[in-house]
């Protein structure tokens, strides 16, 4: 986006998330909401609908699989990564 990226969250253990591919296993971290990353997310990624739950809010998926979650509630999307895209 070719603006400041905090990362908030990232192996730690507890994250709340009951997925067994998650932050302690290295394939989610979250950053932090502002408005130029909302803004590149929401107008350069697919949105793809609602996750419900008690981390739940819209989502988005970028060209290479990866997705972002902006969760209610939160002040960060938690991104899952799926693919580097390089290889």
């Amino acid at each position: 986006c070719g603006c400041t990226v905090t990362i908030v969250g990232a192996a730690e253990l507890g994250a709340g998330h009951s997925d067994t591919l998650g932050h302690l296993q290295g394939t989610k971290i979250d950053l932090t909401h502002t408005d130029e990353v909302d803004h590149y997310i929401e107008n350069h990624y697919t949105y793809i609908g609602q996750l419900g739950g008690a981390h739940g809010g819209p989502q988005y998926k970028d060209a290479c699989g990866n997705i972002y979650t902006k969760e209610l509630g939160y002040n960060h999307w938690d991104l899952k990564v799926n693919s580097t895209c390089g290889g």
